[in-house]
């Protein structure tokens, strides 16, 4: 009996042994797995937004109302696709237009004024240049007439000078004749001149006329196409006013919304009558406090955008990347704008104006890295919990999709 009990005595003993091996090595097995996930695995370090929101790229274009007024027509409605120049909105235009209507008929009464007008500069001028050539002909045949008796003249006084010399040998009759001769040549000689000089005086003033005639003409003709000029600009200047009350597109794109005003309704200067979306995809802008932000959210970044009212879990994520992020703080935030994948799988209708939030996975790195910047926190800020540590890390399997 006693070398039975101490046979299995001895037994026992080389199973304990074999069984605490085993579990050593299997405690110091998953130890070193443990201690190589710790330093070797990599998980995905994220920055989460405050908030974000989907945008279009180039900006929304508001309709405006230039001037005020009543409408009077609408031309599109939501959801409609514009082209710039589209006629949108008509207002009530009356006053301008019949404005313009006293503009244009005046315009059309003046151009037979005016061209009278210019006719009868025309027949003026044409009749004085006749009047100046007849004057001429006039003063020449004056001047010839006047010069011939100045000839007769001076040839009859000098033979009656010969007759006065000769007094002594000529009969007292003669000499008489020629010196009467010769007086009468003289009067006749200066009627001559007197009239050359009378005719001269009467043309130019009859020119002087007809030259003032013709300045009043022309006075009259600048009169009326300044007259003409006014009108034009007033009429240029009532049809861009009323072109004013005709409301046309701004831009191309999509009307988005509308202010919902119909025919009768009153619209201020100023006033919005709806958005159009241009053309161009939409983008997401997300603010990020800016301590999480500067230095750790980069162009190229990876990212993702869950939006309220749509579970992730049910709708999926929208996939994004990191286009550019501000350089300077605004109350404590930086602006990050967010490329939206357009081959995102998403079930979320995406469209402009969704409001949610915004994670960018900024770094990959071990869990060992994570565990000393929880201490390093928790040794800054010793009243935090772990839980409350930033950045907020997942593993590499779990990161939304």
């Amino acid at each position: 009996m006693n070398s039975q009990f101490f046979r299995t005595l001895g037994e026992l003993r080389s199973e304990n042994t074999i069984t605490s091996s085993i579990l050593l090595g299997s405690v110091t097995c998953l130890m070193a797995a443990w201690v190589g996930w710790l330093c070797l695995a990599r998980v995905a370090v994220y920055r989460t937004s405050l908030q974000a929101k989907v945008a279009l790229v180039n900006g929304a274009v508001r309709i405006d109302a230039p001037v005020s007024g009543r409408i009077v027509a609408t031309h599109f409605s939501l959801g409609d696709k514009v082209h710039a120049g589209d006629r949108l909105v008509e207002l009530d235009s009356q006053v301008a237009k019949r404005q313009l209507d006293e503009s244009k008929a005046q315009l059309v009464a003046l151009a037979p004024q005016l061209s009278k007008v210019i006719a009868e500069i025309e027949d003026a001028q044409q009749a004085n240049a006749s009047a100046e050539q007849e004057e001429r002909v006039k003063l020449e045949q004056a001047e010839v007439d006047w010069q011939a008796a100045q000839k007769e003249w001076e040839i009859a006084d000098a033979i009656a000078k010969k007759y006065e010399e000769a007094r002594k040998v000529v009969s007292q009759v003669d000499l008489l004749k020629k010196e009467g001769d010769a007086k009468v040549l003289w009067h006749i000689a200066r009627e001559r001149n007197l009239d050359r000089q009378r005719l001269a005086s009467d043309l130019q003033m009859q020119e002087s006329q007809r030259l003032a005639d013709i300045h009043k003409l022309e006075e009259a003709q600048k009169h009326l196409e300044g007259e003409k000029q006014s009108t034009e600009a007033t009429i240029r200047r009532l049809e861009s006013e009323t072109e004013r009350y005709y409301i046309r597109a701004p831009a191309n794109g999509s009307v988005v919304d509308t202010t919902g005003l119909g025919v009768g309704s009153y619209v201020p200067e100023g006033g919005r009558l709806g958005t159009i979306a241009p053309p161009g995809g939409l983008k997401a802008i997300a603010d990020f406090p800016s301590a999480e932000a500067l230095g750790h959210v980069l162009p190229g970044q990876h990212a993702w955008i869950r939006l309220h009212g749509f579970p992730w879990t049910q709708y999926g994520t929208i996939s994004a990347t990191v286009k550019s992020i501000g350089s300077e703080p605004h109350n404590g935030l930086v602006r990050v704008d967010l490329t939206i994948n357009p081959k995102s799988a998403t079930r979320i209708p995406i469209r402009e104006g969704l409001l949610g939030s915004a994670e960018v996975e900024v770094e990959h790195v071990s869990p060992a890295i994570l565990i000393l910047r929880a201490a390093g926190t928790l040794m800054t800020k010793p009243g935090q919990s772990l839980s409350m540590a930033n950045p907020v890390a997942t593993g590499h399997d779990s990161q939304p999709r």
